[in-house]
Parts: C-alpha cells; sequence; structure tokens
C-alpha cells in the first residue's frame, strides 16, 4: 500500500513536471519592421497576461551579434532594472495587473537598430515575442536612392542562386549598410552574410552617381527560403 501511494505521487510529480517543460505563455509584441527617424522617441508594446508568468525582459540583438539584455522587471513590480549600458534613454512603462511591459526609447540613434525582443520567465523557462526589427532612418532630404535588383525567379528543391543588389546614392554616402530580409514571414527574417557573400562601394563620378554593391548567394534553396 506505501509503494503504491508513493508510485502516484511520483507519477504527480512526473505530470507536473511535463506540464512545466510543455507551458507555453502567449507575448503579444509589435512584429515586423518599425522605421523611426534619428532623434525621435519611439515606444515598442509588449503584453502578456498569463499568470504564471513572474518576470519580463527586453533584449536587443543587433545585425551580426547575439542579444544584449536591456532590462529585467518583477511581474508585480512597477520599477525595471535597465542595464547600464541603456539607462540613459532606455524606459520601461509597466502595468502588472494588464501584463503590459513596454519599452520607450528617447531620441533615437545610428546604434539603435536591431530586432526588438521582448521577453517572459514562466517556471525557469525563458520565453520570446516574435520580436521587431527597428530601422531609425537619417534625413533623407537631400538624398536621392535609385535600387536595381532583379525580377522573382522559380527554382526547384536543391537548386542554387545568387542574389544581388546595387543601389544608386546621390551624393555618395561611405557608411551605406545593405542588408538582406526573407519576405513572406511573420517577423522580419535576416538573411546573414556567409561565404562567397560580398558588400562592395565605389564611386563613379563619370555618371554623377556613386553605387554600393550587395552580393548574397544561398548554398541550396529549402522550404524555408522561399
Amino acid at each position: 500500500m506505501g509503494s503504491l501511494h508513493l508510485l502516484l505521487i511520483f507519477c504527480k510529480i512526473c505530470k507536473y513536471l511535463i506540464h512545466c517543460l510543455s507551458f507555453f505563455v502567449e507575448i503579444i509584441q509589435d512584429s515586423g519592421i518599425k522605421m523611426a527617424k534619428i532623434g525621435e522617441n519611439v515606444t515598442l508594446h509588449c503584453t502578456c497576461r498569463d499568470t504564471s508568468v513572474t518576470s519580463f525582459a527586453w533584449y536587443l540583438q543587433s545585425l551580426g551579434t547575439k542579444p544584449h539584455l536591456i532590462s529585467s522587471r518583477m511581474k508585480h513590480s512597477p520599477k525595471a532594472e535597465i542595464t547600464p549600458l541603456y539607462q540613459k534613454r532606455f524606459e520601461v512603462f509597466a502595468h502588472s495587473q494588464n501584463g503590459i511591459s513596454d519599452l520607450k526609447i528617447s531620441y533615437l540613434q545610428l546604434s539603435d537598430p536591431g530586432t526588438y525582443y521582448c521577453g517572459t520567465l514562466t517556471f525557469n523557462a525563458i520565453q520570446f515575442g516574435q520580436g521587431v526589427f527597428l530601422q531609425v532612418k537619417t534625413s533623407l532630404s537631400n538624398r536621392r536612392s535609385v535600387i536595381y535588383q532583379p525580377v522573382n525567379r522559380t527554382l526547384r528543391l536543391g537548386q542554387t542562386m545568387n542574389l544581388s543588389c546595387t543601389v544608386y546614392t546621390e551624393p555618395f554616402a561611405g557608411n551605406t549598410s545593405l542588408f538582406w530580409f526573407r519576405d513572406g514571414s511573420s517577423h522580419p527574417d535576416v538573411m546573414y552574410p556567409s561565404e562567397g557573400n560580398r558588400t562592395n562601394l565605389s564611386d563613379n563620378p563619370r555618371h554623377g552617381k556613386s553605387s554600393a554593391r550587395s552580393a548574397a548567394s544561398t548554398k541550396s534553396v529549402r522550404p524555408h527560403d522561399c
């Protein structure tokens, strides 16, 4: 009888652990691409009303880098702890009862672009929202750009192809950055550089314009590449 009782307790513990490991909470945050101009203020929204959540956090993943912690906040605390690197211009606005944890960035700078993730801690497991890519734009009043990109092509699985894009800017901008994004997903999917990819900047005064050329290649086409 005692062994049966212990077995029942063990089964309940296992069931609870399985529940914890498979637990999923719904995090609602901004997604896609959000654009703002340098010097402006922007607020990124995040909501999670699940009662099992114990804390909220914000992360920034700049292009080509790992995610960095911006802030962390206990669920019932109105104040968030901001990482020293972000204390001057980043602020969290929280509403504990409604599960709101919004991130405000003041006076946007060129170092702020990247993907911002809202995260929650539940049963010692961190879960993330879809993420929103923040693009910071400089003044375009005195700059003209023309983008040339090949038309769409249909490929079979296993085939390879090169993607190329040429951008002509006037006046010439030596710090021009070119990025590739995969379309058709619920959030931006950045195609990071790999072997064989290149970005070239050149000044061509003959045509009165300067060009910035970027080329990217994929080894094979898979369903998630479409």
